[in-house]
């Protein structure tokens, strides 16, 4: 996301966080949801990019999404 800031896309760089396991990831998706009407744009989910290259190679098999990512619409 910082690169494609820096070729001047904008990003919402005060919500890329990260985040340790999956209670947290889900805790802060809830928290989207919660502030999602705060934001000055529409909002309509967010990108989870996942680290671990198990668990990538995980989500390869049962998703659609680019490796390592996964869409979370609400």
């Amino acid at each position: 996301m910082l690169a494609l800031q820096e070729l001047g896309l904008r990003v919402n760089r005060p919500h890329i966080q990260l985040r340790h396991g999956m209670r947290e990831v889900i805790d802060q998706c809830r928290h989207l949801i919660a502030e999602a009407g705060n934001f000055p744009y529409p909002v309509e989910g967010a990108l989870i990019r996942v680290n671990s290259l198990d668990l990538q190679e995980r989500l390869r098999h049962a998703s659609g999404n680019l490796p390592g990512t996964v869409v979370f619409r609400f």
